[in-house]
């Protein structure tokens, strides 16, 4: 009797320690698991919204991987135009990344610059133990100037190039052209065969307006003429004049697509001469990546052909300047606690770990000296840094606009131009009405 009560006594002790322990361990989980997430809330949260693609997001991904214990970052990823609408969408209504990527030049940031939201970028040089304002070129700083300050880093370089696959010349047995007329000249046998002449279009004016800058600058003091836009408030001299005229020949001529809105796509028109189904095209290096590694060993940068026999040399110049920049929103940047995750983030977007993984996934050349790059597998990566090597880069006129909106109906003008809507005179018109209305 009682060994009976002794075993029930020991069954009963063994039970109690058993569900202790089970208690102890399940509170003492419960306040780990609750120390976790305190330390989740607590981590600081940084938006980054970019217009990058091609295997950044895969890049930032790792970033984020790394630096999880001490920070979270909101990638906020759109392409290209898209990307504008949502940061002018965003600073409209108040709710501004933390860091983000946007165009340059006084038209493009003198908004953001006007309603206090972006930091003179002087604040984060002095701020980071890695990078310096000394470690940019001067000309691309120039291009994040508003009123004389620096309101953004400039991060990526850019120019215009015209390109022809030489091989299509070779069997043809045609001449690679020089001037307008040699254009019109070979435009029938090409388009016989089934090859547009020259493949470039305008979808909200992209190439199209840029495009028209290399026209524009043909023209004697054409390009002075166009830095002069701001102060004088005119859109029309001899320079547009003739530049809208050759856009007209191109369409008479029947040189380029007739769908100018869908030859307007970069990737479109890179496709096109991938196939050869394009014997010319005016591109940017941000597209140097898409080219097909054979393609681009049967190519040849050349000239831009020249429009009439009174016209500077086009072997001297082309266009170009800084494209992307990283902007700090300044309300961000006075929290301590974000401003120390803000700069960690950007010292490691202008490392040239990243510069050269952009360099390599798009075709960017980088806005900071001295990168290292590797050697280029594609060869129109080599052919375009040679070609820079030869020629002076002078800015769009996007540059030179007075406000965005001004220069967003410089971009629709083009589209009407470029499709055949609009005569030279209908687009001279529409644009310096579009200065003039903006300008009040």
């Amino acid at each position: 009797m009682i060994m009976r009560k002794l075993l029930l006594l020991s069954v009963l002790l063994i039970l109690f320690i058993s569900a202790s322990i089970y208690l102890y361990l399940g509170q003492s989980s419960s306040k780990e698991v609750s120390r976790v997430q305190e330390t989740q809330l607590e981590l600081p949260t940084i938006r980054f919204a970019y217009s990058w693609a091609n295997g950044f997001t895969e890049l930032l991904e790792e970033y984020e991987e790394n630096v999880k214990d001490s920070v979270r970052i909101k990638a906020e990823a759109n392409v290209g135009l898209q990307h504008k609408q949502k940061i002018l969408i965003d600073i409209a209504s108040n709710n501004l990344p933390d860091i983000f990527t946007f165009w340059s030049y006084e038209t493009n940031l003198g908004d953001f610059v006007e309603k206090g939201s972006i930091i003179d970028v002087q604040e984060y040089f002095d701020t980071s133990q890695s990078v310096d304002r000394s470690d940019f070129y001067q000309s691309a700083l120039e291009a994040t100037k508003v009123k004389g300050v620096n309101y953004a880093i400039p991060y990526e370089r850019f120019c215009g190039f015209y390109v022809v696959n030489t091989e299509i010349f070779t069997t043809l047995d045609i001449k690679i052209p020089e001037t307008w007329q040699d254009i019109q000249h070979i435009t029938l046998l090409l388009l016989e065969k089934g090859i547009t002449p020259l493949s470039i279009g305008s979808f909200k004016g992209d190439p199209g307006h840029l495009f028209f800058s290399a026209l524009t600058y043909q023209s004697k003091n054409g390009y002075r003429d166009t830095a002069d836009m701001k102060e004088s408030n005119t859109f029309i001299y001899p320079g547009t004049l003739a530049a809208a005229k050759a856009v007209r020949q191109l369409i008479d001529y029947g040189a380029i697509p007739s769908n100018a809105i869908s030859a307007g796509s970069w990737d479109h028109q890179i496709n096109d001469y991938n196939e050869k189904e394009a014997a010319m095209i005016y591109t940017f290096n941000w597209n140097l990546a898409l080219f097909e590694p054979e393609v681009a060993d049967r190519s040849r940068i050349i000239p831009v052909p020249r429009i009439n026999s009174e016209v500077t040399d086009t072997s001297s110049f082309t266009v170009g300047g800084i494209a992307m920049n990283i902007c700090i929103n300044k309300k961000s940047w006075s929290d301590p606690i974000k401003r120390e995750s803000i700069t960690r983030l950007v010292d490691w977007l202008l490392s040239d770990e990243v510069f050269i993984a952009r360099l390599e996934q798009q075709g960017t050349f980088p806005a900071k000296k001295e990168v290292e790059v590797p050697e280029y597998k594609n060869s129109m990566y080599r052919k375009v840094e040679e070609y820079l090597q030869s020629v002076k880069v002078y800015g769009i006129h996007e540059f030179f606009f007075d406000s965005l909106n001004a220069f967003n109906q410089y971009k629709e003008a083009n589209d009407f131009l470029w499709n055949g809507v609009f005569t030279a005179g209908e687009f001279l018109e529409y644009v310096q009405k579009g200065i003039e209305i903006y300008d009040e």
